[in-house]
C-alpha cells in the first residue's frame, strides 16, 4: 500500500481523531490490497466470481443525506425511526441519531441477502429489532438499510432522487 496513503488513513484515525476509522481498498483484476487505520494488509486473491459489497460506499450517501436533511429541518435526529416509517414497529424508541452512530445491534429475523425476492427482503428488514446491549456499536449494514426509509419517509421521494439531488448533482 502507497506509504502517503497509510500516512493519510494515520492522520484523520489516530492523530486528529477526525474519523473513527477509514478503510481502503484498491488492487487489479485479480489482487487486491486494503489499509485500515493506518494499517495495511495482505492482499487477497481475487477472481471473476469475488462480490464486491457497495455498503460502505452507500453509507457515506446516506450519512451525509440524513445530515442535509436534519440541516433543512426535514430529519430530527432525535425522533424515532418509526415518526418517518410506521413499518419499522420494533424501532419505535430507536432515535435516528442511534442508527447514525450504530449505537444499535439491529437483527433482522434471517438474512436479508438470502430471501427469495426483494418483495421477502424488504419484509425482513422491516421486522429488524434492537437487540444488543446499551453502550455497544456494532458496525453493520442494517442501520444504513434502515435509515434509506427514513429518507424516503422525511421527503416524499425515492432515495436516489435525495442522493442525487442533494449530494451528485451539487457534486456535479
Amino acid at each position: 500500500m502507497n506509504p502517503e496513503l497509510l500516512k493519510a488513513i494515520t492522520f484523520f484515525t489516530r492523530e486528529e481523531k477526525i474519523m473513527s476509522s477509514l478503510c481502503v481498498t484498491c488492487g487489479d483484476l485479480m489482487h487486491a490490497e486494503y489499509a485500515s487505520d493506518g494499517e495495511s494488509r495482505p492482499g487477497v486473491a481475487l477472481s471473476e466470481r469475488t462480490l464486491y459489497d457497495l455498503a460502505s460506499a452507500t453509507k457515506l450517501f446516506t450519512g451525509m443525506t440524513v445530515l442535509a436533511l436534519t440541516e433543512r429541518g426535514r430529519i430530527d435526529l432525535q425522533k424515532p425511526v418509526t415518526a418517518y416509517d410506521k413499518r419499522f414497529e420494533h424501532l419505535q424508541d430507536v432515535p435516528v441519531e442511534t442508527l447514525m452512530r450504530f449505537g444499535a445491534d439491529l437483527k433482522t429475523p434471517g438474512r436479508i441477502d438470502e430471501q427469495a425476492d426483494a418483495a421477502n427482503a424488504e419484509s425482513c428488514l422491516f421486522q429488524v429489532r434492537n437487540a444488543g446491549l446499551p453502550g455497544k456499536r456494532p458496525y453493520s449494514d442494517i442501520p444504513a438499510m434502515v435509515l434509506k426509509y427514513v429518507i424516503e419517509g422525511a421527503t416524499g421521494k425515492s432515495f436516489y432522487e435525495n442522493i442525487r439531488s442533494m449530494i451528485l448533482e451539487p457534486a456535479g
